[in-house]
């Protein structure tokens, strides 16, 4: 018998790779030498494990280092700009699931507070991808310092979980040990642009326990094929965000659905890439959107903590509400974000008035007359006497 071929990891652990019909088993075994053939029936075999990974047809284009510190197109398209004078983001913590970081980047430097690798690359958290390093930039890139783009959060705290190999791909094990990473460094904001075609309840269970504490939020790409909403995006604990171009219309390869929230520009995008790959680039996916999505979502959530906690945003249906009533729609059944109008939503609330009193003639009060003068009702009026008044001027 044809014994099939067996791997080993950079852990040491030994695997073999059986095929079944067309889906790829990759099963854990004991050292070669211990394995005897056949192995186990089909029937006894797990199902595999669900792999998510980068959305389809993502392109990274390098461009020229800009001279000088400049915007996307997105940022003007939607107004971020003017709503810097309010909020940045500071006092807020954003983590990024993706593919790493590149933590020599001169842009990030300033803001990223820490990167970790959960899928046991050789290359550790750095992105070698440059997805990971991209929806970093375009979140929390430093403003201000007369170089390269600026993040929309760019006073926020940023972390980095490489939880997609060097490959694109990633596991259940692997985005909940990221998720886990951000509840340790209590993260207000996760990011992810990665998706798969089937969920797992276990991988779900670790995404509702996030979302259950109070301000905390979780924005998901919706994919890139043009079909149903990928996972986890399709959850209802995540905000599932899909792209729009240049004009404000709902791109061609977006994933759609009841469980699309919110879309976001996501064509042509700029920001920052490895260095060694060119240090910016622009990119154009779902894969963008989200973290421009999640950008507004820690932008408004700085307003609700700066006006003390009481617009009521704290909650991921409160976030999904407020994106949604404040979206524009082109007709596409879909809100594009509108970030200025978002924010400007967002306020305390008023305070209900007592009704106002109404005087009796036992109060003893003074008004005003036009054209007659200064009068007084009498105090205190007699039952069934006429109230009477008197010229006191």
């Amino acid at each position: 018998m044809k014994i099939p071929p067996v791997s080993v990891d950079v852990a040491g652990n030994y695997h073999v790779k059986v095929m079944v019909g067309e889906v790829e088993f990759n099963l854990p075994l004991p050292a070669p030498t211990q394995l005897s053939w056949p192995i186990s029936p089909v029937s006894s075999l797990a199902q595999p494990e669900p792999i998510y990974r980068l959305p389809d047809d993502w392109v990274c284009s390098p461009c020229t280092t800009p001279l000088s510190e400049i915007y996307d197109w997105s940022f003007e398209f939607t107004g971020i700009p003017t709503l810097w004078s309010d909020v940045r983001g500071g006092g807020l913590k954003i983590c990024v699931l993706d593919t790493g970081v590149d933590d020599t980047h001169s842009d990030l430097q300033k803001n990223l507070k820490e990167s970790r690798d959960f899928t046991g690359s050789l290359n550790g958290p750095r992105d070698v991808v440059g997805h990971g390093c991209w929806c970093c930039g375009l979140l929390c890139a430093e403003a201000g310092n007369d170089y390269g783009v600026a993040g929309i959060a760019n006073k926020a705290d940023l972390y980095s979980g490489k939880v997609l190999g060097d490959n694109g791909a990633g596991t259940d094990k692997t985005i909940a040990k990221g998720i886990e990473f951000a509840v340790e460094v209590g993260a207000d904001i996760v990011s992810l642009s990665l998706g798969g075609g089937r969920m797992s309840e276990w991988l779900h269970a670790v995404f509702r326990e996030f979302v259950s504490q109070p301000r905390k939020f979780i924005f998901a790409a919706s994919g890139n094929d043009g079909a149903s909403v990928n996972y986890p995006g399709a959850w209802i604990e995540t905000i599932g965000v899909g792209a729009v171009g240049r004009d404000g219309r709902l791109t061609r390869f977006t994933s759609r659905g009841p469980q699309l929230d919110i879309l976001a520009p996501g064509v042509d995008m700029l920001s920052t890439i490895p260095v060694n790959q060119g240090s910016f680039g622009t990119m154009t996916g779902t894969s963008m959107a989200t973290p421009f999505a999640a950008g507004v979502g820690a932008l408004a959530l700085a307003k609700h903590l700066k006006l003390g906690g009481t617009t009521g945003l704290e909650t991921m249906d409160d976030m999904r509400a407020h994106l949604k009533k404040t979206g524009i729609n082109h007709g596409d059944g879909y809100g594009l974000i509108d970030p200025a109008k978002f924010l400007a939503g967002l306020a305390p609330p008023v305070p209900e008035q007592p009704p106002p009193s109404v005087p009796t003639p036992d109060d003893g009060f003074v008004f005003d007359i036009p054209y007659v003068g200064r009068f007084a009702i009498r105090s205190p009026a007699v039952a069934g006497d006429l109230v009477s008044l008197r010229r006191v001027a």
